[in-house]
């Protein structure tokens, strides 16, 4: 009872909530818990200016350096000012940027060089309405972006070419987008029947209704509030024309704030507040849709909500800033909303200040969490300033405010082989989501996406390439903030080196590989005498199924023929090469030698030996064909045993009889039809045996049925095999 009691004061749901956490749970997506009991951060508050009418329209970032930059409003002077301040430093002076109109609906971005970018509106020259300010640490440049814009709400990113995108309205309401185009723009209307004023004309000037973020390619994404449908809006640009916009929150309430991230894999995340209801609303798409839930609820009437800040974790888990009368006191304060997987917790950063309008929230390299907002209750709006430490939160990955990672340097291939190059780079940065390698087999592009790398892995083994083909190559360090890139570079593959050896039984034959040398070893009296065996790389591996048990190809590997089809009469054996990379996320001592059955369309797995020490899996055999180093994963029960060929047909060609699927370390008992035992094996870390089908004393066995005890972990099955000579 007391569980459903605490559930009840901690909820303060809707009626269709039930409906929602159903969706929820469909769309595979966390379910949120509209409050919890998790400890709360310890925050240091500070004022950054007290000058005047100062708290109004403020933005920040943070940097990789962990810097803060901030912009505001000076409503005395009718200036934008900026400033900044280092982790252990305090707030430099501040600079004027220019002129600003109230409201200036100010944002902010940074560079991929590190340079300061704001969207703001000033109907002041050289600007006359929407505006456009950077500074590399000298003297601010401004530039006119629209000159018919309305003073409405802007949102700005900067691309990974360091133009900056800026999302705003038109006196109209439409909502628009603007490119910087060095010396010019180039501006779209992305929604002409949008309504973005809201009906809370008074109070629209403390609104943020745009928000928009770039995905790792550069393509725009903005989330805005529709007025006259009363709901929250996301829209995609695919690289070459806008998208329909998609209804992704609550609809038939007023709204005061919209802010969006991007996570790790791109998809977008939207929180909105509800002026009216008290509510803070959480959208989070993915590959099966938009879930929506609230993060936060209260009772309606208290203060209303103008704020909503944004950032993701590396975990791509939402950190929310907020205007707060959830608190105990219900007074309005600063409040932190964070989701830790399970539930949310919302926590009181500054009650002191009397309420938060333009709450900023960026997360530094470290996870924790930075706010700048206005004490709007004070007698002239000041500007504030939040922070934490120690939030247990993987190193942001930037949302709408937070830090670009720093672009890789030293990018190059530190090997270049037949179908196949190893890329190595320089990881600059601490706040990275991961990096992604563009490429092309042209120097002008387009490039697209070839492989996603995780974050402080700073190489990658690139396989499957075609001989003798230029490849062009950059690396990408990339979070929600965007990408910055390496300069590009540019490998040729080695032509195609097929090798005919003319070799006699007894030999043992080495071939350069892409991944090392492959060994072949042919006992005497494998052949009748000299034959030609033919190595070569091959372009790709066949993707037929296993025979027995689940393979995982690791793409290294040799063709082997023999000139004239001639089979080997004794089993040879094969050794090959492989790397860390080309076997990572494998357990290497399981790692196995697979011959591909063209006949059959599937990988046969051979009786192997795995040597991690010296990055090698000897296996053997007895047929030629295409054979792959791959990862057998052992069955945890007897009942998927499997046997083949079966029967045994030595006449045939048959060498041994295969047997897979078994546990590891499984041991076979093989007696003939009378009961007397005639062989004892052993399954080895991967599951696989190998019956040659001769007795523990080296001698064939009969033609005849055979019995096969299977023991494993305290588990027992009998099979059933036969041998026809």
């Amino acid at each position: 009872m007391r569980l459903i009691l605490l559930y009840i004061q901690c909820s303060r749901l809707r009626a269709d909530f039930k409906m929602k956490l159903v969706t929820i749970l469909a769309l595979a997506t966390a379910a949120f818990a509209p409050c919890s009991l998790a400890a709360s951060l310890s925050f240091t508050t500070s004022t950054v200016d007290a000058s005047g009418d100062t708290g109004y329209f403020a933005a920040m970032a943070v940097d990789s350096a962990g810097s803060i930059h901030a912009a505001y409003f000076d409503g005395a002077a009718d200036n934008l000012l900026y400033r900044n301040k280092a982790p252990a430093g305090s707030w430099s002076a501040p600079q004027t940027v220019g002129p600003a109109s109230d409201p200036p609906h100010v944002s902010m971005a940074l560079g991929p060089d590190g340079s300061v970018h704001l969207a703001y509106y000033s109907n002041a020259a050289p600007c006359s309405k929407l505006c456009h300010a950077k500074s590399s640490g000298g003297p601010w440049s401004l530039s006119s972006v629209d000159a018919v814009a309305g003073s409405s709400y802007t949102s700005i990113a900067v691309d990974a070419s360091g133009r900056p995108h800026i999302a705003y309205t038109s006196p109209q309401g439409a909502l628009k987008h603007a490119r910087g185009e060095g010396a010019s723009w180039s501006v779209a209307v992305v929604d002409g029947t949008a309504d973005i004023v809201p009906d809370t004309v008074t109070d629209a000037r403390y609104c943020r209704l745009i928000a928009l973020a770039l995905d790792p390619a550069g393509k725009a994404r903005i989330a805005y509030y529709r007025d006259n449908l009363n709901d929250v809006r996301y829209v995609e640009h695919d690289g070459s024309a806008w998208g329909s916009p998609e209804v992704v929150g609550p609809s038939g309430i007023v709204m005061t704030a919209v802010s969006l991230a991007l996570d790790g894999e791109g998809f977008p995340r939207v929180v909105s507040t509800d002026f009216i209801g008290m509510r803070v609303t959480y959208s989070a798409k993915s590959a099966a849709g938009w879930a929506i839930s609230d993060a936060a609820v209260s009772r309606p009437g208290l203060e209303p909500n103008f704020s909503a800040g944004l950032a993701l974790d590396g975990d791509s888990r939402p950190h929310i800033a907020f205007h707060n009368s959830f608190n105990e006191n219900e007074k309005p304060a600063l409040g932190y909303l964070r989701y830790d997987g399970v539930s949310w917790s919302t926590m009181t950063v500054d009650e002191s200040a009397g309420g938060a309008t333009f709450a900023s929230l960026a997360l530094d390299g470290s996870g924790n969490p930075h706010f700048l907002y206005s004490d709007y209750t004070a007698a002239n709006p000041r500007l504030m300033y939040a922070s934490a430490t120690a939030a247990g939160f993987a190193a942001a990955i930037g949302g709408g405010s937070g830090g670009r990672a720093q672009a890789p340097s030293g990018f190059a291939a530190a090997a270049v082989y037949y179908t196949s190059a190893a890329w190595v780079w320089t990881d600059n940065s601490s706040n990275e989501t991961g990096f992604k390698i563009y490429g092309s087999t042209v120097s002008s592009g387009p490039f697209s996406l070839v492989a996603s790398v995780p974050a402080g892995q700073a190489s990658y083994m690139e396989q499957r390439l075609t001989h003798g083909t230029t490849y062009y190559r950059y690396v990408a360090a990339f979070n929600a903030g965007g990408v910055a890139v390496s300069s590009w570079t540019m490998i040729l593959t080695s032509q195609a080196q097929p090798a005919g050896v003319y070799a006699s039984p007894g030999q043992t034959l080495a071939y350069p590989a892409p991944e090392g040398t492959v060994l072949l070893e042919i006992p005497a009296a494998a052949f009748p005498g000299p034959v030609t065996v033919n190595f070569s790389v091959p372009q790709g591996f066949p993707s037929g199924g296993p025979a027995a048990g689940e393979l995982a190809g690791t793409g290294v590997g040799v063709e082997i023929t023999v000139a004239g089809g001639l089979r080997p009469s004794r089993e040879l054996l094969i050794s090959i090469p492989y790397s860390d990379a080309s076997a990572a996320g494998m357990d290497q001592s399981k790692l196995i030698v697979a011959r591909y059955d063209a006949s059959a369309g599937v990988w046969v797995p051979l009786m192997s030996t795995p040597d991690p020490a010296s990055k090698r899996v000897t296996g053997r055999t007895s047929h030629f064909s295409i054979f792959q180093v791959m990862a057998s994963q052992p069955a945890g029960r007897l009942m998927s045993a499997k046997a083949f060929p079966n029967p045994l047909r030595p006449a045939k060609g048959h060498t041994s009889m295969t047997f897979a699927d078994l546990p590891a370390d499984t041991r076979l008992s093989i007696a003939n039809f009378a009961g007397e035992l005639v062989r004892t094996l052993s399954a080895g870390p991967s599951g696989v045996a190998a019956w040659d089908g001769r007795n523990d004393h080296g001698e064939p066995v009969a033609s005849g049925v055979y019995f096969v005890l299977l023991q494993a972990g305290g588990e027992r099955r009998v099979m059933t095999v036969a041998v026809q000579r």
